[in-house]
């Protein structure tokens, strides 16, 4: 890393590489160096410099303060330009304190492959205990997570050593501190090993916690995500980070103001060790490391090997370049860079040897110091002294896995800006202990003099962060690192999530994988325990129905009713009256007459779409008088008698409870009389046939309350009346859908998880099909957001009898998270009053404690108050270059994002390794924005599958196997997650037979015969079973 050098930066650097490959002869010495200083190394534990801890802090033996910091990561994609920005801009912020030798940053990295699979399982863990509340039974695809995919994933840590040393003081304080340790050592008795309380300085602490808390405070600016940890937790990190087999060990160490463990000496000791707490160091090891050769080193279970870096890159390259070169190559590694503040005495020093040798094609070396020194004169950026070690591992005993993966390693070293390493540091448990963050500041790799914001700009600050480490569902970035995310987590009190996708981009499966997070996340907390959440999607074109499926099927025999999905049709079997209130109410809540007024407004438009003048006022005004004119309290004109036969079930009710009924009994009577005995299933059937329908609007706007308000207005300028307009309408709906104008037959009152397609309902074109579609599109809305849009105060309004029950169903679906999905929504034409219901619930969301989201093709679909209150976008296919300078607009998205929508969102990958898309959240009042990868194995991918042809094969295989055995076969026949290529073949053989239906539903019969019993196509089955 040279810096700059006044126009001859390269010049220098090439100097360099010549300088260093032409050392050859000096290997041999070093290696002879290395071997002779083996003979001299002290105990492990003498790599430790930690002696105790002062409050938030540990402290040293020569009185250092550290603390150890967890780095999540940047909270947004950051291409090259944006890192160098950020590097200058950290720089700015912390150059005061890398002036002098007073601070350190001390980073570690580690990406592992081999530890994915121990990740993947505490980031599920609360997920399968969740399930298993619940009654889910998801154990296959747990499993699979686990076992399918570690192949894509790597897990990794940043680690950040935040170091303030005894130089920070000035002569004053470092007499004071002198003074009172040297008071403090002479008032205790010998201390022997036990930790030293004479080495804390309060002046020193208010000065490590100041400069901890600058730190951390230019990360967060940044937008990088950093957590300090206290001494035990430090503590056990670093134990982690040197023995990776012990992270779920449970081991705490021994530290003030905890009580230090109890121990009798045998024999009158000479100092006081034994009643003190144990030294951290032998805390900290294990055991004494072995080494192997003049290079390996054994700790714990895993034998390691180290490299220096010796020539650092050309240039001041992100670490995430490395990362993407490195983990291309399943090799797991670590890195450390000690990043120490220099005095003038640093930089003289370097700057005096160059000169001796100021002649030939050392010239170029010392321009590039003087370069350096120029900087550091002009205050523009400060010379920093930057130490770099990396390391490898393999378990011990395997010498050979060991040595390819440090060849490997070095490799793609090279191709960070050509770099060079050297496996000779001397002491190889030096080596491998200098990449251990909060050990010491204390490095075998040579120093570089850097400046600061070069070195920062190669910190391995800017992965990318989420703000969770463990979740429901899990994801990856591109180059690997396993990113969980917790769809249920606390943060996100207003929840508004546009997706923006083209068509076979991986949306419907990002969103139905989401949903699964959902329900395997806090969000099936309440309460009173863990239930399913109410989860609404409007599906088009049966894209949530696998969801649903596997939902179902998870859910033991007597809960399967909770989870049930409908594909609308305008039929007979498919009645639905808008109009149903809950039991024994006589109005509808606030949220339902909502949906009525727009759903009445959008039919009762003009041919051009646009409303009659004062058409909403009569539609708020007909609504309270259609109510009123059925209910059994008021007036009353239209009360509606009970009928024997209509309703079989509340026939049998009262028959069992001997309620006599006559002629004049009406339903509302009659559902009051079943919710004072608490049949409130049976209240919900009279219920129904108690409220106004369709056709009792044609008495209601011909009421007189309607004709003195209204009967003047002739909004066509033809002499009829707005009452009679409206009339009109509603008679035409009458005939058209004869369905949604009779008392309610469609049942799914039961279900927390409901899925309703519209897409048979929703026909092309424009016009009279538009409205339709937008009609029927909020329709479906409504079908599964009945529970959704309450509160426990709309049951101050209603009837005594059932006030009570309805608030303490109300507390409940308040304290159940809640989530409203619709797709497709570009099919509404930016209705104003489809809008108008979609600000109504975004706007009340955290009062209802619910989430909504919408799907799109494209980001200008949404609407104004949407866009702008969006706390989530998702991003999953390319678009035009207006939509995406109006995205990064409105949404502020990086550079790197940008890119990213131009060129890499591409949908499935073929080879399956998954389908990226860039998640843009807040969180905590913060906004995340990163590109990640939906990965998914075949178990998965038949679980969630979406075509009719898989769903109808995996529905045989359910039936006759069982979900988990179904799945388990078709992922074995089918590894790709689709039989659609099968049973397209079977089609063409029986091209002859019947039409395209029946034979597909033949082809799919005769494959789900094969795989069951494991013959054909499923002979693989039988052939893995022998």
């Amino acid at each position: 890393m040279r810096g700059i050098g006044k126009g001859s930066v390269q010049q220098a650097q090439e100097t360099v590489r010549r300088f260093m490959k032409s050392a050859s002869p000096l290997d041999g010495i070093l290696r002879a160096l290395s071997r002779f200083s083996l003979t001299l190394k002290g105990p492990i534990t003498s790599f430790c410099n930690l002696a105790t801890s002062d409050g938030e802090a540990l402290v040293g033996f020569d009185g250092s303060y550290m603390t150890l910091v967890r780095v999540h990561g940047i909270r947004r994609m950051i291409n090259l330009a944006e890192t160098e920005a950020a590097g200058r801009d950290l720089r700015s912020q912390l150059s005061a304190s890398f002036q002098s030798k007073a601070h350190a940053l001390d980073f570690c990295y580690i990406s592992d492959p081999g530890s994915t699979t121990d990740a993947i399982t505490r980031c599920i863990e609360d997920a399968r205990k969740i399930a298993l509340r619940i009654g889910l039974d998801f154990t296959d695809i747990f499993a699979e997570w686990q076992r399918y995919l570690p192949r894509f994933l790597r897990h990794e840590e940043v680690w950040l050593a935040v170091w303030t040393k005894p130089s920070a003081l000035d002569s004053h304080e470092t007499a004071r501190a002198k003074a009172g340790q040297d008071a403090a050592r002479k008032a205790l008795p010998p201390l022997g090993d036990g930790q030293n309380p004479s080495l804390l300085s309060r002046d020193l602490a208010i000065l490590h916690a100041a400069f901890v808390e600058q730190v951390l405070a230019t990360f967060d600016a940044n937008d990088v995500d950093a957590t300090p940890l206290g001494p035990k937790d430090a503590l056990k990190a670093i134990r982690t980070v040197i023995y990776p087999e012990t992270r779920q060990d449970g081991w705490r160490p021994s530290l003030p103001p905890d009580d230090p463990p109890v121990t009798i000496p045998d024999e009158r000791p000479e100092t006081v060790d034994w009643a003190l707490w144990p030294p951290l160091r032998e805390q900290l090891f294990m055991e004494e490391a072995t080494t192997s050769g003049v290079s390996a080193v054994s700790l714990g279970t895993r034998s390691w090997r180290s490299l220096d870096l010796v020539l650092a890159p050309e240039r001041a390259l992100p670490f995430q370049e490395l990362v993407s070169a490195l983990n291309t190559r399943d090799v797991p590694w670590r890195a450390g860079m000690l990043i120490e503040g220099t005095d003038q005495s640093f930089m003289a020093v370097k700057s005096a040897a160059v000169q001796w040798v100021r002649f030939g094609a050392n010239l170029a070396r010392a321009d590039a110091f003087s370069g350096l020194d120029a900087l550091r004169k002009a205050r523009t950026d400060e010379i920093v002294r930057v130490r770099t070690t990396f390391a490898t591992y393999a378990p011990n005993g395997d010498r050979l896995l060991l040595d390819t993966r440090l060849s490997q390693l070095r490799q793609g070293l090279s191709s960070w800006g050509a770099s060079k390493v050297s496996p000779m540091a001397g002491d190889p448990v030096a080596g491998v202990l200098s990449n251990v963050a909060g050990l010491d500041t204390a490095s075998t790799a040579p120093s570089h003099a850097v400046p600061l914001s070069h070195a920062l700009t190669m910190a391995p600050w800017a992965r990318p962060g989420l703000p969770w480490t463990s979740g429901s569902m899990l994801f990856r970035t591109p180059d690997g690192t396993l990113v969980p995310v917790d769809p249920g987590a606390s943060g996100r009190p207003a929840t508004l999530d546009l997706f923006i996708a083209k068509s076979r981009s991986g949306k419907s499966v990002l969103s139905n994988r989401l949903l699964l997070g959902l329900i395997l996340s806090a969000a099936s907390s309440t309460g009173d325990g863990y239930r399913l959440p109410l989860i609404g999607k409007l599906d088009f074109g049966e894209t949530v129905a696998g969801l649903i499926d596997v939902v179902r099927e998870g859910l033991p025999a007597h809960q399967k009713h909770l989870a049930a999905y409908c594909r609308m049709e305008l039929a007979p079997g498919y009645e639905l009256n808008i109009f149903d209130v809950l039991p024994g109410c006589r109005k509808p809540t606030q949220g339902h007459r909502v949906f009525l007024e727009n759903f009445l407004n959008l039919w009762c438009v003009d041919e051009n779409g646009q409303s009659y003048e004062r058409m909403s006022m009569l539609i708020n005004a007909v609504i309270d008088v259609v109510y009123d004119m059925v209910s059994d309290e008021g007036i009353g004109t239209y009360k509606k008698g009970y009928r024997r036969g209509v309703e079989r079930e509340v026939d049998n009710a009262l028959d069992r409870y001997g309620v006599d009924v006559d002629r004049d009994t009406t339903w509302y009577e009659v559902t009051d009389l079943l919710c004072d005995r608490e049949e409130w299933r049976i209240a919900g059937f009279a219920s129904r046939q108690a409220v106004p329908t369709f056709g009792d609007l044609l008495q209601a706007a011909s009421d007189k309350r309607i004709l003195d308000a209204f009967g003047e207005n002739d909004p066509r300028g033809t002499g009829e009346s707005l009452p009679r307009v409206f009339a009109s309408y509603i008679a035409f709906f009458r005939s058209r859908f004869p369905t949604l104008c009779t008392a309610t037959t469609l049942d799914l009152s039961d279900a927390r998880v409901i899925g309703v397609d519209v897409e048979r309902i929703c026909p092309k074109g424009s016009g009279q099909a538009q409205r339709q579609t937008e009609m029927m599109w909020l329709l479906g809305f409504h079908m599964v957001s009945r529970k959704h849009l309450t509160d426990p105060a709309d049951a101050d309004a209603m009837p005594a009898r059932v006030r009570d029950y309805h608030r303490r169903c109300f507390v409940e679906f308040n304290e159940t998270y809640k989530r409203l999905e619709a797709d497709e929504y570009h099919l509404t034409n930016q209705s104003d009053f489809v809008g108008a219901m979609m600000e109504f619930i975004a706007r009340f969301s955290a009062r209802y404690r619910l989430s909504l989201a919408l799907t799109s093709q494209e980001f200008g679909d949404f609407g104004q108050y949407l866009v702008d209150n969006a706390t989530g976008i998702y991003i999953l296919s390319g678009a035009t270059e207006d939509n995406i300078n109006a995205m990064q607009a409105k949404f502020g998205l990086s550079g790197a994002s940008v890119s990213v929508i131009r060129h890499g969102l591409n949908g499935p990958a073929p080879d399956g390794s998954g389908s990226p898309f860039i998640m843009k959240m807040r969180v905590h009042d913060k906004w995340y924005e990163h590109l990640l990868v939906n990965t998914m194995g075949p178990i998965e991918m038949w679980a969630l599958s979406t075509n009719p042809q898989d769903r109808a094969l995996r529905s045989r295989l359910y039936a006759r196997l069982g979900p988990s055995e179904a799945r388990r076969r078709l992922a074995r026949v089918f590894a790709k997650g689709t039989a659609v290529p099968a049973i397209e073949a079977r089609m063409l053989a029986l091209r002859s037979t019947g039409t395209d239906e029946e034979q597909a539903a033949a082809a799919v019969e005769v494959i789900a015969q094969e795989i069951g019993d494991g013959v054909g196509l499923g002979a693989v089955i039988r052939e893995e079973n022998a």
